[in-house]
């Protein structure tokens, strides 16, 4: 039997998505496969599966377990993805109920969905061994909902509760018994509420031979002075 996924916009599908947002989809994946040799992975939230697979195949993990709470994303990860070091289940993640038996949890573009992310962490907290680590990644608000003056109010994007600045998100995972190691993110941009400073600075990047930043690079990067679109943090566990 086939299974087919809704193109939403808010699970990555390859093939399915513009080219732009499925390269930043794969850069993260990319850059959690630099964490991932031999270790046994969770995958939180693993949508389709594909980057699930990637850190299988590429970043050459023991294992990887791929959650969603999705039963049809399940389904079509399983059919589309499946590997002998990599398994898909069912699973809400405030629900999550593992002990100590993974080394990293990755945890892509979820945090904004889920209506109690204090006890989501404390989840990944508790699957997680000794010293292991933490990658999560999140829309940044002063970027895709620039109208938005506070974690409270309703973001841009329908399908999100929340939306979290680096400081917020930081906090987040300090309070969840995390230390943020690395600060980083995607498609870096000014912070401008009408979008004028950035069509600027567009213009300003394209006259001296350099491309627009919505086709740049996409490779997540620490960059000190310019704003990111999408925020992703790396953390280890404490206690």
């Amino acid at each position: 039997m086939r299974h087919s996924l809704d193109p939403t916009g808010e699970r990555w599908i390859p093939g399915l998505f513009d080219p732009r947002v499925e390269d930043e989809h794969i850069a993260r994946y990319d850059f959690a496969c630099r964490h991932a040799a031999g270790l046994d992975v969770l995958d939180a939230a693993c949508g389709s599966g594909a980057g699930t697979r990637l850190l299988a195949s590429q970043g050459n993990a023991k294992s990887v377990l791929g959650l969603d709470i999705d039963e049809d994303a399940v389904s079509y990860a399983s059919e589309h993805y499946a590997a002998p070091s990599v398994t898909f289940r069912t699973t809400p993640l405030e629900e999550l109920a593992l002990d100590a038996c993974v080394d990293l949890v990755v945890s892509f573009e979820t945090i904004e969905h889920v209506h109690s992310p204090e006890v989501v962490l404390a989840r990944f907290h508790r699957a997680l061994r000794p010293n292991g680590l933490l990658i999560l990644s999140t829309p940044n608000r002063l970027v895709t909902s620039p109208r938005a003056d506070s974690i409270a109010d309703q973001p841009e994007n329908r399908f999100h509760l929340r939306e979290y600045t680096a400081r917020e998100l930081t906090k987040l995972a300090v309070d969840s018994n995390f230390n943020v190691l690395t600060t980083a993110g995607q498609r870096f941009r000014l912070r401008s509420s009408r979008g004028s400073a950035n069509w600027l600075l567009d213009r300003l990047r394209g006259a001296t031979g350099r491309r627009p930043d919505y086709q740049s690079p996409p490779e997540v990067r620490v960059r000190r002075w310019l704003v990111p679109r999408t925020i992703v943090i790396v953390a280890r566990r404490v206690g």
